[in-house]
């Protein structure tokens, strides 16, 4: 397309036919690459007419920029400083990234620092840290960590103490929680040891994380938190998070969960009994329980006793209308054999036919397919079975 003046160019800059406008810009693109190559200048009435049309806010406002931005123009600067800005192309959000890159430290570090701050454009966020790597002993505390957290360049965390306690909250709390969590677990268990100590300045959420990876590296300090967490703690999630991490380090203090096993939360009560080790009437306990979780963590204690009684009572479980509580009891039921061996065969005779089920999975498990074909008769029971496995 020949274009005789910038009268012309700004016509078809602006005409409402979309197939002329598109042959246009790649008429320019190519006269541009052209002049480039050759060493020759760029037509700059031509570049001020696009600058214009860009600053018109048009249709093709995100081609204007690209040509803006990748050619040499007085206007490059203040073109990437708006699309960096404004842009949700990451084409166009990296050849600004190129421009801003240009700024003196001063300017960078003002423009840049409430946009690292800002996560509602992730890529945006994670080029303006990138931007800041070589100014990063400069920066505010908050914005250096959340820098050092996302760039793509291997920065220098903050230390983690009281005067930087609130910012690394922030962060843990913030738009990128996994990578703080990453970025305190790289500073050593003296990052975990410190958050034990300051333990009321932090939120539940925060709390959970911290007893968690605590409990991971099995810190002694934690055993103290655990206890008054369980003591004084009304809060479910962290309730239900201390006991947990009671019952995975073996810490549990049964003058302190015993009475969770009345918690009026069922998360509480099913993870209170996980992690204690008192024998209260499980079966009464199980005959006026209504959730599932807790019926079902009451199994799993009754089936690490070995006495007469909980035998009985893992058979009696066989004909339970949940079917998750019938399987924990088979599993139970299994892990007790040889002795339970015998009261499974005969559960095959039993009238119920979810016992007669339960019983031959069990048996199946353990091997006695022989016991099953020997003793059961019909052939819709095997139907069943089958169906079942």
């Amino acid at each position: 397309m020949e274009i005789a003046s910038r009268q012309e160019l700004a016509r078809v800059l602006r005409s409402p036919d979309a197939a002329e406008r598109h042959l246009l810009f790649e008429s320019l693109n190519q006269a541009f690459e052209e002049a480039q190559e050759q060493g020759r200048q760029i037509n700059q009435e031509a570049l001020d007419e696009i600058y214009l049309c860009y600053c018109e806010d048009g249709i093709d406002r995100t081609w204007y920029a690209y040509l803006l931005l990748r050619l040499p123009n007085p206007y490059r600067i203040e073109v990437a400083k708006k699309e960096f800005v404004g842009t949700r192309n990451n084409k166009i959000l990296l050849l600004a990234a190129a421009q801003m890159a240009r700024l003196p430290e001063p300017e960078r570090i003002a423009f840049l620092s409430p946009l690292v701050m800002d996560a509602s454009n992730a890529a945006r966020c994670r080029a303006a840290a990138n931007l800041l790597d070589d100014c990063f002993g400069r920066l505010d505390t908050g914005v250096a960590l959340r820098t050092a957290l996302i760039s793509d360049h291997e920065l220098p965390l903050p230390a983690l103490n009281t005067e930087t306690l609130e910012f690394w909250l922030q962060e843990l709390r913030g738009p990128y929680p996994s990578s703080t969590e990453k970025a305190l677990l790289r500073l050593g268990t003296g990052a975990l040891e410190f958050l034990l100590t300051t333990w009321r300045e932090l939120p539940p959420p925060v709390r959970i994380w911290v007893m968690c990876a605590a409990a991971e590296r099995n810190l002694a300090p934690l055993g103290h938190r655990l206890k008054e967490t369980l003591r004084d703690c009304s809060d479910v999630e962290l309730l239900v998070a201390a006991l947990e991490c009671s019952k995975a380090l073996s810490l549990g203090d049964e003058r302190l969960l015993v009475p969770l096993y009345d918690h009026p939360h069922p998360s509480v009560r099913a993870a209170a009994i996980a992690a204690g080790h008192a024998r209260p009437d499980w079966a009464e306990r199980f005959a006026t329980e209504e959730s599932e979780p807790v019926r079902l963590a009451i199994l799993d204690q009754v089936g690490c006793q070995s006495d007469v009684g909980s035998m009985e009572f893992l058979m009696c479980c066989l004909r339970d209308p949940s079917w998750r509580v019938r399987a924990r009891a088979t599993e139970a039921l299994v892990a007790r054999a040889p002795a339970s061996l015998e009261p499974l065969r005969a559960a095959l005779g039993d009238v119920d036919e979810r016992v007669k089920v339960a019983a031959a999975k069990g048996l199946y498990r353990l091997g006695r397919e022989d016991w099953i074909s020997a003793d059961l008769q019909t052939a819709s029971f095997y139907e069943i079975f089958e169906r079942s496995m």
